[in-house]
C-alpha cells in the first residue's frame, strides 16, 4: 500500500474505454488513440482542496517496466518509478501508458477496491475522488494468448497476413513479435498444427490457459486484449472450427468477403469447447482473431489455489423439490477429499440472499483448483473463470443450466415469481445461469419451473 498502511478512500471511475459490441465497427474494444493527448500540459492551475484528489499507483507482478503518467497540472515526462504519486483536479483525466522492459509483459491496471479481476479498460481514467491503483507487469516464462483488439475482414489474403495482424498488435503493446501466431487454419493446415510444439499457453493476465492448446480444451476463458484489457462478453472471434474441433472453412484460404460461404467463430468468456468453436458466420463480417505465441515448448503445471471447494451438480434438482433436498444433493456429491465439509446449493429464495452461503473473505476454487474468485467478488456477480466443472472435475456438458433464482448476482433476493413460489411448486418461472460462462455464470435466461435443474454447491 503506498503512503503507509491506511487504505484510501473507494472510489468510482468513469471509464472511457467502454466496449461496445457492433459488427464492422473497427474501435469495438474501445482503444483509445493516445496521440489526442499529445497536446502540451497545461500548467498547474490554483484549486480548492476540495476539488483536488491523490492519485497513487502501486506496481505489482515479477515482471518489470515503467508507466507514464500524464494529465492536466502533471509535470510533463513523469513515470513511474520512481513518481507513483500525485495530485490532480477532480474530473481531469489520469492519462497512463505502460512500457514493459523486454521479456516482461503489461498484465493490467485495476482499481485497489477488493474487486481484483476488473480492469481499468481504459488508459484515460477520469479521477472521481482520491484513487489508488495497482499495476502488474509479468515476466514472459510461457507463452501469451489474447484477442487482438483489431477487427480484421476475411479475406487478408492467407493464414501469413493474419499471423502479421497478431506481430503488429503485438508491437504496439510491446510485446516479443516473432513468435506469434492467428490461430486460424488454412483449407490445408489446421492452427494445432501451425503450432508445432509449443505448450504452457497462458492469458495476459497470467492465469493459464492451456498447457496443450492443440488439445482445444481451456483452463481459462481467452478474454483480454494484448493491452490486458477485458473485451465484451460474449464476443465473436474467428477460429474456423466447430466445437469438435473441426475447420468448418477458411474463407477460400481466407481471401472471400462476401456471404457466399462460412467461417467457424469462438466465444470470449467461455469455456470448452464452445471459446474455440462455437458457430459459424458469414465471411463479410469483421471480427477479431486469437493470437498465441509459440515461443516456449516447456511444460506447464500450475498448482491448485487454495480455497473453499464450487462445483456443479451431477444430479439435477426438482424446481419445486425445496431448499432442505437441493442442500442434500450438494451434501451427498461432495468428493472424498472434502468428506468431513458441509456444502449447500447456492440458492437465492424470496427475501434471502444466496450470497448467504458465501465468506466475503474466502476464496473460491473449482475442483482443478483454478481460482474463481473471492466471496466478495462472487457476491457482486463476478467470476475470474466460469464454474464448468463437476465435482469430480469432469467438464459440464455445455449447455448444462443451473438453478440460481435471482437476477445479476448472488447479493441480490429472489422472488415469489423467480423461485417458483419458493422452490415449491411447479408453477411460475425460475432463474437459471450457465456454467461455461464467466459473464453469466449466475443470470443467463428464465424459464418456466416444473422442470430438472443443475445446482451450485459451495463448500461452507
Amino acid at each position: 500500500m503506498v503512503g503507509g498502511g491506511d487504505r484510501r478512500p473507494l472510489v468510482v471511475l468513469l471509464y472511457t474505454g467502454l466496449l461496445m459490441v457492433a459488427p464492422g465497427c473497427r474501435n469495438l474494444l474501445g482503444i483509445h488513440d493516445l496521440a489526442e493527448h499529445d497536446a502540451e500540459v497545461e500548467p498547474p492551475v490554483e484549486q480548492d482542496a476540495a476539488t483536488i484528489a491523490r492519485w497513487y499507483i502501486v506496481l505489482e507482478g515479477d515482471g518489470a517496466g515503467r508507466l507514464d503518467v500524464a494529465g492536466v497540472g502533471l509535470d510533463p515526462g513523469l513515470s513511474c518509478p520512481p513518481t507513483c504519486a500525485g495530485s490532480i483536479g477532480v474530473g481531469q483525466e489520469l492519462v497512463v501508458t505502460p512500457h514493459p522492459e523486454p521479456g516482461s509483459h503489461f498484465a493490467e491496471l485495476i482499481p485497489d477496491d477488493g474487486k481484483l479481476w476488473v480492469p481499468a479498460n481504459a488508459r484515460h481514467v477520469t479521477i472521481a475522488a482520491d484513487l489508488e491503483l495497482r499495476a502488474r507487469f509479468l515476466e514472459i516464462r510461457h507463452n501469451l494468448v489474447f484477442v487482438s483488439s483489431r477487427l480484421v475482414r476475411t479475406d487478408l489474403g492467407g493464414v501469413a497476413a493474419y499471423d502479421a495482424v497478431c506481430r503488429e498488435v503485438a508491437a504496439a503493446a510491446e510485446l516479443p513479435t516473432d513468435d506469434f501466431i492467428a490461430l486460424l487454419p488454412s483449407s490445408t493446415e489446421s492452427w494445432q498444427v501451425r503450432l508445432g510444439a509449443a505448450r504452457g499457453f497462458v492469458g495476459m493476465d497470467g492465469r493459464p490457459v492451456a498447457d496443450l492448446l492443440q488439445d482445444l480444451v481451456v483452463q481459462n476463458p481467452i478474454m483480454r486484449t494484448e493491452h490486458g484489457h477485458l473485451v465484451a462478453p460474449n464476443l465473436l472471434v474467428f477460429t474456423g472450427l466447430d466445437r469438435l474441433g473441426r475447420i468448418t472453412g477458411s474463407c477460400r484460404d481466407w481471401t472471400l468477403a462476401d456471404s457466399s460461404e462460412r467461417t467457424g467463430v469462438g466465444v470470449a468468456w467461455l469455456g470448452p469447447p464452445l471459446a474455440l468453436g462455437e458457430s459459424t458466420v458469414d465471411c463479410g463480417y469483421e471480427r477479431p482473431i486469437y493470437c498465441a505465441m509459440r515461443r516456449s515448448s516447456r511444460l506447464m503445471a500450475t498448482a491448485p489455489h487454495p480455497g473453499r471447494l464450487l462445483f456443479v451438480s451431477r444430479g439435477e434438482a426438482n424446481s419445486a423439490g425445496g431448499v432442505a433436498a437441493a442442500d442434500a444433493l450438494c451434501q451427498s456429491e461432495r468428493p472424498a477429499s472434502r468428506v468431513d465439509a458441509t456444502f449447500r446449493a447456492l440458492l437465492a429464495r424470496p427475501g434471502v440472499l444466496a450470497a448467504q452461503a458465501l465468506e466475503l473473505s474466502a476464496s473460491y476454487v473449482r475442483p482443478d483448483g483454478q481460482l474463481l474468485g473471492t466471496g466478495l467478488e462472487l457476491t457482486g456477480g463476478r467470476v475470474r473463470t466460469g464454474p464448468w466443472q463437476f465435482a469430480d472435475g469432469e467438464l459440464v456438458p455445455w449447455r448444462t443450466a443451473v438453478l440460481t433464482g435471482s437476477g445479476t448476482s448472488p447479493e441480490t433476493s429472489g422472488t415469489l415469481d423467480t423461485t417458483c413460489l419458493d422452490w415449491s411448486s411447479t408453477e411460475g418461472d425460475l432463474i437459471f445461469g450457465r456454467p461455461i460462462s464467466a459473464y453469466q455464470w449466475w443470470s443467463d435466461s428464465s424459464s418456466g419451473c416444473g422442470g430438472q435443474f443443475h445446482l451450485y454447491c459451495v463448500e461452507q
